[in-house]
C-alpha cells in the first residue's frame, strides 16, 4: 500500500504540477520582462538558396581495395577537385528580439539536405544537416523599412553517406558516416519592408561557412547487395578516423622471397581525419511577424 512518502503517486503528481507551474511562471515572467524592457519580439519562417562560394579537394574518406591473386591489393581512389556540397535549399525559422532600435539577437534553426553525383555518376554524395544559429543584429531603421547587419555562430549535427560505383560494376561500395557536430559562422545583410503593423517582408543575402569532420563510418553496401554486411570483415565494415596513426596492425606472409603484410581484418580500419568544408553564398526570403512591438 502506498504511503504519502516521496515515491507515492499523490506526491509525484503534486511534484509534477509544481514543476509545471514553475515553468509556466518563468515563461510568463520572461515574456513580461520582454514587454517592459524590450523593443520588439518577432518570428520569421524563411527559405534560402545556397550557392558554392569556394571549393575544396574532396575528402577521400575511403578507398576500394581489390585483391589481385596473391600479389597484394589494387587500390581504387577517385579524387575530386573543385568539390562542394554547399548547393541547395535550406528551410528554417527564427525567433528575434530587439533590445532597442539598433541592437538585437536572433535564434534560428534550419535544415539542409543535398544529394549530388560526381565524375559522371561514379560517386554519389548525400548530406543532411540540422543547425542552431544564435545571431547578433545591428539595425538602421527608416519609416517603412530597415537594413540589418548580422553576425552569427553556427552549430549543428551533420551526417553524410558516400557511394562509389566503378564503371565496370553494376553496384557500389557505400559508407554512412556518423552524426557529428559541425560548426561555422554566418555574415549577412537583411532588408525589411513593412507591410502592416504586424507583418514585414524580408530579403537577405550573406555567406555561410561550416566545417564537419566525421569520426567513424559504417559499411552500408559492398558491391553485391545480396550479401549481408556481417559477411564482410571488420576491417571492411568499419572505418575510424583519427588525428594521427602511429602504427598499423598487420598480418600475413606469402612466401620466403616475398613478404606482404596486410591489415588486420579483425580490427576497424583507421584513417586520418578529413574535414568537409561548406562555404556558400545564400539568398533568402522570409515573412516577419511581430509578436509584440513598441
Amino acid at each position: 500500500m502506498w504511503d504519502e512518502g516521496s515515491t507515492s503517486p499523490k506526491y509525484l503528481k503534486k511534484y509534477k504540477l509544481k514543476n509545471m507551474i514553475k515553468k509556466i511562471s518563468l515563461i510568463l515572467l520572461f515574456m513580461y520582462s520582454i514587454s517592459i524592457y524590450g523593443k520588439e519580439l518577432y518570428f520569421k519562417p524563411y527559405i534560402r538558396y545556397h550557392l558554392p562560394l569556394f571549393a575544396q579537394n574532396a575528402p577521400n574518406y575511403f578507398n576500394i581495395d581489390l585483391p589481385i591473386n596473391q600479389s597484394g591489393y589494387r587500390t581504387l581512389s577517385y579524387p575530386i577537385e573543385n568539390f562542394s556540397l554547399a548547393e541547395g535549399f535550406k528551410y528554417g525559422g527564427t525567433i528575434g528580439y530587439a533590445f532597442d532600435d539598433v541592437i538585437g539577437m536572433e535564434l534560428s534553426s534550419d535544415y539542409f539536405s543535398t544529394d549530388k553525383t560526381f565524375m559522371n555518376g561514379i560517386i554519389n554524395w548525400k548530406l543532411n544537416a540540422w543547425n542552431i544559429i544564435p545571431t547578433f543584429t545591428f539595425s538602421m531603421k527608416y519609416i517603412k523599412s530597415s537594413v540589418i547587419g548580422k553576425v552569427g555562430f553556427i552549430t549543428g549535427i551533420t551526417e553524410q553517406e558516400k557511394s562509389i560505383k566503378p564503371v565496370w560494376s553494376t553496384s557500389s561500395v557505400s559508407y554512412k558516416f556518423n552524426k557529428n557536430i559541425s560548426v561555422g559562422y554566418t555574415i549577412s545583410i537583411e532588408y525589411n519592408y513593412k507591410l502592416s503593423d504586424k507583418l514585414a517582408f524580408a530579403a537577405e543575402c550573406g555567406i555561410e561557412n561550416t566545417f564537419y569532420t566525421p569520426t567513424k563510418a559504417e559499411l552500408t553496401n559492398y558491391f553485391n547487395p545480396n550479401y549481408p554486411i556481417d559477411y564482410y570483415s571488420t576491417y571492411i565494415r568499419t572505418i575510424k578516423y583519427v588525428s594521427n596513426i602511429r602504427n598499423q596492425q598487420t598480418y600475413g606472409q606469402y612466401d620466403g622471397s616475398s613478404t606482404i603484410y596486410l591489415p588486420d581484418q579483425n580490427s576497424a580500419q583507421t584513417r586520418i581525419k578529413e574535414t568537409l568544408i561548406m562555404n556558400s553564398l545564400f539568398l533568402g526570403i522570409s515573412l516577419k511577424y511581430n509578436i509584440f512591438k513598441k
